[in-house]
């Protein structure tokens, strides 16, 4: 819920800075399937060498929320900054779209990928004894799905029409930093 509720504001935040052309769009959705694909193969790499997977697990959601507090800040304020490098590039549509990309993978690839290393992770943990594991798994992305969901369909119909970018994004990173504090606590 969590990382769906971040791609639908950092999503907003970024096309008003970079606009909302094709190119705008494309780059950031790009960016974060990127570092959920990458994310995911590590993560899938990291689960199978470590066996404190959920504890890992709770520190990677402890550093996305602590991301997501700097994302929006460095947004919120940086935004004549953002502005300004992307008209010193007007002349040229190739420069502006690869400063635009450029930014917004230094913003998005580290929170991203531990997003996309959170799954492996828990997988591991769920299947972790199980002689069937089936079950679990497919429990684990069902809730994963669902999740994913309800974080759409909350931040995008009622959370950012009530509290904005800066507060939904707050929200989610209290949750973040609650369920990774959890995870921390009962993987020691």
């Amino acid at each position: 819920a969590c990382g769906l509720l971040y791609q639908v504001v950092w999503t907003r935040k970024l096309v008003l800075i970079f606009g909302s052309t094709s190119h705008a769009v494309s780059t950031v959705l790009s960016i974060f399937f990127l570092g959920l694909g990458v994310g995911s193969l590590a993560g899938g790499r990291l689960a199978d060498r470590t066996r404190r997977t959920l504890f890992l697990y709770g520190v990677f959601e402890i550093i996305i929320g602590l991301w997501a507090v700097f994302f929006v800040l460095s947004v919120t304020y940086g935004e004549g900054v953002a502005v300004a490098l992307l008209k010193s590039f007007e002349g040229s549509r190739a420069a502006g779209i690869g400063l635009r990309a450029l930014l917004a993978l230094i913003l998005l690839l580290v929170p991203v990928g531990l997003m996309g290393a959170t799954l492996p992770l828990l997988a591991k943990y769920v299947t972790r004894q199980q002689s069937v594991r089936g079950m679990p798994i497919g429990t684990l992305y069902a809730v994963n799905t669902f999740g994913a969901v309800v974080g759409c369909f909350f931040t995008g119909f009622f959370l950012v029409e009530q509290f904005g970018y800066t507060r939904t994004t707050m929200i989610g990173a209290a949750a973040n930093i609650l369920v990774g504090l959890v995870a921390v606590v009962l993987g020691w």
